[in-house]
Protein backbone atom coordinates (compact mmCIF):
# COMPACT_ATOMS: atom_id res chain seq x y z
CA UNK A 1 0.00 0.00 0.00
CA UNK A 2 2.63 2.48 0.69
CA UNK A 3 4.53 1.75 -2.76
CA UNK A 4 1.33 2.87 -4.04
CA UNK A 5 0.58 5.89 -2.13
CA UNK A 6 4.19 6.86 -3.46
CA UNK A 7 4.00 6.15 -6.79
CA UNK A 8 0.64 5.52 -8.33
CA UNK A 9 -1.05 8.31 -9.88
CA UNK A 10 -3.98 10.70 -8.47
CA UNK A 11 -7.03 8.12 -9.39
CA UNK A 12 -5.00 5.15 -7.80
CA UNK A 13 -3.83 6.78 -4.69
CA UNK A 14 -7.64 7.72 -4.28
CA UNK A 15 -9.04 3.88 -5.33
CA UNK A 16 -6.55 2.32 -3.16
CA UNK A 17 -6.91 4.69 0.04
CA UNK A 18 -10.89 5.12 -0.09
CA UNK A 19 -11.35 1.21 -1.53
CA UNK A 20 -8.84 -1.18 -0.65
CA UNK A 21 -7.96 -0.05 2.14
CA UNK A 22 -10.20 1.76 3.67
CA UNK A 23 -8.43 3.82 6.34
CA UNK A 24 -9.38 7.71 5.31
CA UNK A 25 -12.89 8.75 4.39
CA UNK A 26 -13.28 9.46 1.10
CA UNK A 27 -14.55 13.28 2.11
CA UNK A 28 -11.03 13.65 3.88
CA UNK A 29 -9.86 17.03 2.47
CA UNK A 30 -6.21 15.47 1.38
CA UNK A 31 -7.93 12.51 -0.24
CA UNK A 32 -11.13 14.32 -1.67
CA UNK A 33 -9.04 16.25 -4.06
CA UNK A 34 -7.00 13.46 -5.88
CA UNK A 35 -8.97 12.42 -8.32
CA UNK A 36 -10.11 16.09 -9.65
CA UNK A 37 -5.92 16.75 -10.28
CA UNK A 38 -5.53 14.06 -12.42
CA UNK A 39 -4.47 15.88 -16.17
CA UNK A 40 -6.33 13.48 -18.31
CA UNK A 41 -9.32 13.65 -15.97
CA UNK A 42 -9.69 17.23 -16.43
CA UNK A 43 -9.13 17.24 -20.04
CA UNK A 44 -11.73 14.51 -20.46
CA UNK A 45 -13.91 16.42 -18.57
CA UNK A 46 -13.53 19.64 -20.58
CA UNK A 47 -14.14 18.60 -23.49
CA UNK A 48 -17.81 17.82 -22.85
CA UNK A 49 -20.16 19.66 -25.10
CA UNK A 50 -22.68 22.18 -23.41
CA UNK A 51 -25.37 19.33 -24.05
CA UNK A 52 -24.07 16.47 -22.21
CA UNK A 53 -22.60 14.48 -24.91
CA UNK A 54 -18.71 13.85 -25.69
CA UNK A 55 -17.91 13.71 -29.75
CA UNK A 56 -21.96 13.73 -30.45
CA UNK A 57 -21.81 10.26 -29.75
CA UNK A 58 -23.35 7.86 -26.98
CA UNK A 59 -21.31 4.30 -27.50
CA UNK A 60 -18.34 5.36 -29.46
CA UNK A 61 -15.10 3.74 -28.63
CA UNK A 62 -11.77 5.78 -27.84
CA UNK A 63 -8.64 5.13 -29.81
CA UNK A 64 -5.82 2.81 -28.43
CA UNK A 65 -4.08 5.36 -26.84
CA UNK A 66 -5.20 5.44 -23.13
CA UNK A 67 -4.80 9.27 -22.92
CA UNK A 68 -6.31 10.24 -26.27
CA UNK A 69 -9.82 11.21 -25.94
CA UNK A 70 -10.69 12.27 -29.83
CA UNK A 71 -13.18 9.59 -30.59
CA UNK A 72 -15.11 8.66 -27.17
CA UNK A 73 -18.70 8.51 -26.67
CA UNK A 74 -20.86 9.36 -23.65
CA UNK A 75 -21.25 6.31 -22.09
CA UNK A 76 -17.11 4.96 -22.32
CA UNK A 77 -16.34 9.10 -20.81
CA UNK A 78 -18.89 8.51 -18.06
CA UNK A 79 -17.11 5.14 -17.29
CA UNK A 80 -13.88 6.80 -17.12
CA UNK A 81 -14.49 9.67 -14.91
CA UNK A 82 -15.91 7.65 -12.74
CA UNK A 83 -13.17 5.21 -12.68
CA UNK A 84 -11.19 8.17 -11.67
CA UNK A 85 -12.47 8.68 -8.86
CA UNK A 86 -14.59 11.38 -10.26
CA UNK A 87 -18.30 11.75 -7.63
CA UNK A 88 -21.51 11.18 -9.20
CA UNK A 89 -22.98 14.40 -8.75
CA UNK A 90 -19.71 16.54 -10.37
CA UNK A 91 -20.97 18.70 -13.12
CA UNK A 92 -19.84 16.69 -16.23
CA UNK A 93 -21.75 13.46 -15.08
CA UNK A 94 -24.39 15.24 -13.74
CA UNK A 95 -25.21 16.93 -17.25
CA UNK A 96 -24.09 13.44 -19.34
CA UNK A 97 -26.30 11.83 -16.65
CA UNK A 98 -29.45 14.02 -17.86
CA UNK A 99 -28.72 13.53 -21.70
CA UNK A 100 -28.53 9.82 -21.07
CA UNK A 101 -32.34 9.68 -18.77
CA UNK A 102 -33.61 11.94 -21.52
CA UNK A 103 -32.75 9.07 -24.35
CA UNK A 104 -33.62 6.50 -22.25
CA UNK A 105 -37.47 7.87 -21.96
CA UNK A 106 -37.66 8.28 -25.72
Amino acid sequence: MSWLTEHASEPLKYRAITEVAQTVSPSAPEIAALPYAHRPAIRLAVTQSRDGMWNNSVLSLPTKHGSDFANIGTIPAVRRLLEYGWAHDSPPLITARRLLFRLLAE
